[in-house]
């Protein structure tokens, strides 16, 4: 399937043709401003597609750039049936963590919640802050020692819940109690955010 997959600290472009072509995200191009991502994404609180027989990708699973393992999460008795048939072609291995995300959350939310902000709306810009070469080092260096597994996930999904939640706080208030789940609220608890 065509299109860019990113996987902790790494981009890999795959081609219909079959080519792919990798490169650290860190030191790719920026492209900054609210705008840039779909409003309906922004209000969007099911990240991990909850409603979903069954959901695959690569939150959660092992970071190996030969094998490109995903992460299978089976959730009705449709989804291990579908699992079930795919089964003989699964290399099936152990859950996987290391490092604790949460300071990332944080500090990754405090950026984002303070860009996303009416009064500090930044115009939509390109352009690189880190170049490639200084990019590739620190992608190597966080792909070593930075949370991976089950904690990279805690840290996706929850960016993006807190993230979420702030902007409908602050483009949609009159939708807040329609849109927002009670369980994000926990979320925010947790890593000191207040509703």
């Amino acid at each position: 399937m065509p299109g860019p997959v990113k996987r902790d600290s790494l981009v890999t472009g795959f081609f219909a043709v079959g080519v792919t072509n990798s490169s650290r995200f860190v030191g790719t191009q920026e492209i900054t401003g609210i705008n840039i991502v779909s409003k309906s994404c922004m209000c969007c609180f099911d990240y991990m597609n909850g409603l979903a027989d069954i959901t695959v990708g690569y939150l959660g699973a092992p970071l190996n750039m030969k094998k490109l393992f995903q992460w299978i999460l089976v959730r009705t008795e449709k989804g291990e049936m579908l699992r079930d048939l795919i089964q003989p072609d699964l290399e099936m291995g152990a859950e996987s963590t290391r490092g604790d995300s949460s300071k990332s959350v944080i500090n990754g939310a405090k950026r984002i919640v303070e860009q996303m902000r009416p009064e500090n709306e930044m115009p939509l810009k390109t352009g690189r802050k880190v170049p490639i070469w200084a990019g590739k080092i620190l992608a190597a260096i966080l792909t070593r020692v930075g949370p991976s597994g089950l904690s990279y996930a805690h840290y996706a999904v929850d960016l993006h819940l807190i993230r979420d939640y702030y902007y409908v706080k602050f483009y949609q208030p009159e939708l807040i109690d329609t849109l927002v789940p009670k369980s994000v609220y926990s979320v925010l608890e947790k890593y000191g955010f207040k509703p």
